[in-house]
């Protein structure tokens, strides 16, 4: 399947905090075909498995600016991701995954997952830190989407089964770092119903988050995490594959608006849809066409395309192109300048062992 659901903890303002960096000597790699028979992973025990990731990455950034020249950047990441799965009994397992990034300008390491998941026959539970059933951000793209501003991983405890395989029910309540002026204490909850129809050719589903502060964009960090009246969220998508065809598409909006910023960001959405053609086994491309409004930082409206090549069963190289198109006055660089364009182009290179 070309477009593949992942979810990643990152600020969303055009481009993941994750830079592009593609090693020379790749060139001289031949591809395998057979990429799909390559099972990543060390089993470390009969109960453990350890999935390790290195993404190499490499970002050049044209912006150009309101009555000044245009501004470039180049700049270069390395990602490590360790994700420990263990399988402690039948029906339960558990997942502690370990992310470090290093950039130009620093290093940062943190705990991405840690959870216990039970299979209770009719459904599952979930417990621990983890991604919330909150939006779907599919994308061939390596580039975050700028529905990512919702995305939410908190310490919370879930559950989810399934009806004839065809509905998926899901709801959770999860630890807050938001609160409103009066008190410290609170919890946040949300659900999720998805449909899959048509012999797995598509997906469609609607989510509900009863606190929009709580999600990685941290709306409201520069007050402390509080508010006047907490914002909830919503969010409808749709995922359609036919054979080497896909597309996705998806919207999230803040249902009510933020008293505590400016009246043109106070009631953040976005938009995004793709589409996906794999070309081959080893090929795929994708188009990107996205929106926002109200969102901080964001461009107005993106759009651009990406390749994919699986060069060898542990290895893909990802180019990315996206041109971003900024409102009047309301994103502003380093200098105090406004945006008026961006060109973004990108390659990654990504291991997986």
């Amino acid at each position: 399947m070309l477009i593949s659901l992942r979810k990643k903890n990152t600020n969303v303002i055009i481009m993941s905090n994750r830079r592009y960096f593609l090693l020379t000597i790749l060139l001289f790699l031949q591809p395998i075909s057979d990429a799909a028979a390559h099972e990543s992973g060390i089993q470390l025990t009969d109960r453990l498995r350890l999935n390790t990731t290195i993404e190499l990455v490499h970002l050049q950034i044209n912006n150009e600016r309101d009555g000044h020249g245009d501004q470039h950047d180049d700049e270069n990441a390395q990602v490590y991701i360790f994700d420990f799965n263990a399988q402690f009994h039948e029906r339960i397992s558990g997942v502690f995954l370990f992310e470090a990034e290093h950039n130009d300008a620093e290093f940062i390491s943190f705990i991405d997952e840690a959870h216990l998941q039970i299979d209770l026959g009719w459904g599952d539970l979930k417990f621990g830190k983890q991604y919330v059933s909150f939006g779907k951000f599919a994308t061939s793209f390596y580039a975050d989407p700028l529905t990512l501003f919702a995305e939410t991983n908190r310490n919370a405890f879930l559950t989810a089964f399934s009806i004839n395989e065809t509905v998926t029910l899901s709801a959770y309540a999860s630890d807050s770092k938001a609160s409103d002026t009066t008190s410290d204490d609170g919890y946040d909850f949300g659900m999720s119903v998805d449909l899959n129809l048509f012999d797995d050719r598509l997906q469609i589903g609607s989510a509900y988050l009863s606190d929009l502060a709580e999600s990685g964009a941290e709306l409201l960090c520069e007050n402390d995490n509080r508010y006047q009246q907490r914002v909830a969220a919503a969010t409808l998508y749709a995922h359609w594959h036919l054979d080497s065809f896909s597309m996705f598409a998806e919207y999230i909006t803040a249902l009510e608006h933020y008293r505590e910023l400016d009246s043109n960001a106070n009631h953040p959405r976005a938009a995004h849809i793709e589409l996906g053609w794999q070309y081959s086994d080893d090929l795929s491309f994708a188009v990107r066409y996205e929106y926002s409004d109200e969102l901080s930082d964001a461009p107005e409206q993106q759009y651009g395309l990406s390749a994919t090549w699986q060069a060898l069963p542990y290895l893909s190289l990802i180019a990315d192109y996206l041109y971003a198109d900024y409102k009047n006055n309301f994103v502003f660089d380093d200098d105090g300048i406004a945006l008026e364009h961006s060109h973004l182009f990108g390659v990654q290179a990504v291991f997986e062992f």
